[in-house]
């Protein structure tokens, strides 16, 4: 699902440090597979809400979605996760999300700082 355009946005940011998208993933398939093509600041400014997805929480929420602590449809059940997008695409591929999740979570950053 990618609105022909060959990829779909995901944007997201941290409550208590923006009230806007901060980092941005563009996510298109190659060689069979999903793969990020992008990952950076924001640059796109047109999103498709039947592709496209913006999520935001707080920084402690991200950080127990990362560490394992909560899952994303913990997150998202208990109101930690909000987002926009397709929600039945997002809720198909909750494992995929989840690892993506585990991912960001190992690695090494200052989670104090915003961005």
């Amino acid at each position: 699902n990618n609105g022909e355009r060959g990829h779909k946005v995901l944007q997201v940011y941290r409550n208590d440090c923006s009230s806007a998208p901060t980092a941005e993933l563009r996510i298109g398939f190659e060689d069979g597979k999903a793969k990020c093509i992008y990952g950076g600041a924001v640059e796109s400014s047109d999103l498709d809400s039947g592709v496209d997805y913006i999520m935001h929480g707080t920084s402690e929420h991200w950080n127990r979605m990362g560490s394992g602590k909560d899952g994303p449809m913990k997150a998202m059940m208990m109101g930690r996760l909000k987002f926009k997008g397709p929600k039945w695409e997002a809720m198909k591929n909750m494992g995929p999300f989840e690892g993506f999740l585990l991912l960001t979570g190992s690695v090494e950053a200052d989670r104090e700082i915003c961005p």
